[in-house]
């Protein structure tokens, strides 16, 4: 019932949410950016997200990446949300800005508090541990990567970092298991070569020899902008939204093998 009521709670929220960022927005006011500002000074020393949370549950919006969670916190848009909220419930929002504890005490109530209750997905926790042990790995040598940067721009000029301590992955990751299905029936592979074959600017390609046989899904070559540009991630998040024959064999793999 608590989760239920959460849900409706985050759906009203939103739907809020979205008509005020369309024109009821709180950044007029000079009072109301008074507020934000506090709020914004509470979240710099507010207790950090749960590790590798990707959605916040208040501005109900999903991150790019797991690793911009604590930044999102800190910004102007989610402590509006948090004004937001404290207005919806009636609490004080004209005259001066909330002194320090009163702002810090509203944040935890209003902000903090309600997303170190979110679940993060294993993946995005997964990601956060091996980029944190992968950025101790380079603290602990910055003289070989200063010397490294100054010889040669490419990466590879750098020494090969540490493994990252796997310890403190969820369980759900370390354990290895094999799902059986006939790949005939449900060739999700083939779908997906066929949707990455069709000519698309800045997203990859495969190779010309491959292009004039049966193309391999492993010899397709991404564009590097679809590792560093979180637009071209976009457009082909929106390519596969809609391709109706790739979503159909996923659809078929999901119902038939996946959930029983």
């Amino acid at each position: 019932r608590e989760v239920e009521l959460e849900r409706r709670e985050e759906q009203r929220e939103g739907a809020e949410s979205g008509r005020e960022r369309e024109g009821r927005g709180v950044r007029g006011a000079p009072a109301d950016k008074e507020w934000v500002r506090s709020f914004r000074r509470a979240a710099a020393a507010a207790a950090l997200p749960p590790l590798g949370l990707r959605r916040c549950c208040l501005c109900h919006e999903t991150l790019s990446s797991p690793l911009r969670m604590a930044e999102h916190l800190r910004g102007a848009r989610h402590c509006e949300a948090v004004l937001r909220r404290h207005r919806r419930r009636g609490g004080r929002c004209d005259g001066p800005q909330p002194g320090e504890a009163e702002a810090a005490m509203l944040f935890d109530e209003l902000s903090t508090q309600r997303i170190v209750r979110v679940r993060p997905e294993p993946p995005d926790v997964a990601l956060a541990l091996v980029q944190r042990e992968l950025s101790r790995a380079n603290a602990a040598a910055p003289e070989a990567a200063a010397a490294a940067s100054t010889a040669a721009p490419l990466s590879s000029a750098l020494p090969a970092p540490a493994l990252p301590d796997c310890s403190a992955l969820p369980a759900c990751l370390k354990t290895e298991a094999s799902l059986r299905f006939d790949t005939r029936a449900h060739d999700l592979r083939g779908a997906a070569v066929r949707l990455l074959a069709k000519p698309r600017r800045g997203i990859g390609s495969f190779p010309a020899a491959s292009r004039s046989g049966a193309p391999e899904l492993e010899d397709f070559a991404p564009h590097g902008d679809v590792f560093r540009r979180f637009k071209v991630q976009q457009a082909l998040y929106r390519e596969v939204g809609k391709d109706a024959p790739f979503l159909a064999a996923y659809e078929r793999l999901l119902r038939d093998v996946i959930l029983p």
